[in-house]
């Protein structure tokens, strides 16, 4: 018994010194999750004013709810190409709130991304105080109703202190890398009359998608809006990116849903 319990012991710390040794030398991608300093981050999400379309976005008050402080929220701004168009920022009054996005924030008849920022006002002294938000945008085509679709991935940080904060939207919440991905969507794509799938690149190098064979290349923080038809009840999707999910958009006669690939 002891003899086996020795053994178990020596395997299992081999077994950790091995995986130190990998993170050495292929460290894992991200690194939000597994920072010492005080940071909020956010998830890339899309507004659109194309074709008839309105966005909203819906945001609870987590700061209050889990660290029982006041907030702001930064919201930053980019249009498709990546650039920075404005950003607001405001107090967080309510439990549960909805900030619309039109013309009056952003250009009529485009699409970009968003990025939304909780900044609570009191930090915690003696622990890390690390905040993702992960919320909801609705989207309303034809202003007929609106259909919901939370955040597709942890893109961005700003770095908190207890005085001031930090931001920049160049800044990514993941590490550079080059790593091949093979993605397929799970989705059979010919019960609909078209389809339209939405990509945000949020590393600071240049990226490239192969939709269904076709090569794309996207620029540091550009926002792709990628259209096809029903002929195919399969979606590939191969990149270098290791995180290629996008927003799907599915349109039959007129109606239309939106949700995660």
């Amino acid at each position: 018994m002891k003899k086996s319990l020795k053994k178990y012991f020596l395997n299992n710390r081999f077994k950790h010194k091995f995986k130190l040794l990998k993170e050495i030398i292929k460290p894992n991608v991200r690194i939000w999750g597994n920072s010492n300093y005080n940071y909020t981050s956010s998830d890339s999400f899309f507004w659109r004013t194309d074709n008839g379309y309105t966005t909203i976005f819906r945001y609870s008050d987590i700061a209050k709810k889990y660290l029982n402080s006041d907030s702001d929220i930064l919201l930053i701004f980019l249009d498709d190409n990546g650039k920075y168009i404005d950003e607001k920022i405001f107090k967080v009054h309510n439990s549960v709130n909805t900030f619309i996005i039109d013309s009056k924030i952003v250009p009529d008849n485009r699409f970009g991304s968003f990025f939304a920022f909780i900044l609570p006002k009191d930090l915690l002294s003696k622990k890390t105080t690390q905040i993702t938000n992960r919320c909801y945008v609705g989207y309303s085509k034809d202003n007929i109703f609106y259909s919901f679709v939370h955040g597709n991935e942890i893109a961005k940080l700003i770095k908190l202190n207890r005085k001031k904060y930090k931001h920049t939207s160049s800044v990514p919440a993941i590490r550079e890398h080059n790593k091949h991905t093979s993605y397929y969507i799970q989705k059979d794509f010919t019960t609909f009359d078209y389809n339209e799938i939405f990509f945000f690149n949020p590393l600071k190098q240049n990226i490239f998608l192969k939709i269904n064979g076709e090569m794309v290349n996207l620029i540091s923080n550009q926002t792709l809006k990628y259209k096809f038809g029903n002929e195919s009840s399969v979606c590939s999707i191969e990149s270098n990116y290791f995180w290629p999910r996008p927003i799907v958009f599915s349109y039959l006669r007129e109606y239309f849903d939106v949700h995660h690939a």
